[in-house]
């Protein structure tokens, strides 16, 4: 009895660590990207922020040119797109490769009008 419920016990536990994990989102902060090139939206955090990854979310069409985000560390990293988002699309997915402390992010690029709202999402 004891060898069969062992066994059951066993076999619960494979099935439940060979589930898919879902990755959670949320959102890290809002900023304006404007028609003027020069100008990089910031979003700083007076405290920081954990996470895996990032996605960048168009509120309008604009042309979306480098994501740099800086770490609780002082390390940068640099993501660059060079392309064009749509109103209400996302770039997709970029992973840190583990879970780091965001303390400040700065995005680069246009819009195709006066302004672009620009949301992004951090993921768990």
């Amino acid at each position: 009895m004891k060898k069969g419920l062992i066994g059951l016990a066993l076999l619960a536990g494979g099935l439940v660590t060979s589930l898919p994990a879902t990755a959670g989102t949320f959102t890290l902060g809002h900023t304006w990207l404007l028609e003027i090139g020069n100008v990089k939206g910031k979003i700083p955090f007076p405290i920081c922020r954990n996470a895996k990854g990032f996605k960048i979310e168009a509120q309008r069409d604009l042309k979306l040119d480098r994501v740099k985000v800086r770490f609780r560390n002082g390390e940068e990293k640099t993501f660059n797109y060079y392309r064009d988002v749509k109103k209400n699309q996302d770039t997709g997915v970029r992973l840190f490769g583990y879970e780091r402390c965001i303390k400040h992010i700065e995005v680069s690029g246009n819009s195709d009008g006066t302004r672009a709202g620009v949301k992004v999402i951090g993921i768990d």
